[in-house]
């Protein structure tokens, strides 16, 4: 909405009941209509404004495959211990350190990725809830009004 319509309809909002009731009825319809309008637009930015932080808050893609390397790399070392039990019987000598690297970046990163589909599964059951009690709330507050 434009300034210039912004600050028209703020007049209008303030025109007393004797002035409105000096315009014709298809004026004072189209006075009501566009007053509406307006508070119809404002409920909805004040909706966006509302959500924009919930959809900003996450974190660049550098730190998240930082903190995906760090954790990877914590997991090999402590899932290195079982694989190097494993490749001790199975491997030859010298392959035996290279092979247990190896099992635990592995097992690090099945673990890391069932982690995380935990955590996204979880993170979208309580966004959902968060979005109904939302939307139940605003509409127990917008029950009584007429816009």
């Amino acid at each position: 909405m434009t300034p210039n319509r912004r600050d028209r309809i703020n007049r209008w909002k303030r025109l007393s009941t004797e002035d409105f009731k000096k315009l014709s009825h298809d004026k004072q319809l189209a006075l009501i209509a566009a007053i509406e309008q307006a508070a119809k637009e404002d409920l909805a930015l004040d909706r966006i404004n509302a959500l924009k932080p919930l959809t900003q808050s996450k974190f660049p893609d550098s730190y998240r495959q930082t903190a995906q390397a760090i954790v990877i790399a914590i997991g090999a070392m402590t899932f290195s211990a079982s694989s190097h039990q494993v490749a001790k019987y199975t491997v030859p000598g010298i392959m035996v350190a290279p092979a247990t690297i190896a099992g635990g970046v592995i097992g690090a990163g099945i673990a890391d990725g069932l982690a995380g589909t935990v955590m996204v599964g979880w993170l979208l059951n309580y966004n959902s809830k968060a979005a109904r009690k939302s939307k139940v709330a605003s509409k127990s507050i917008n029950d009584g009004m007429n816009i």
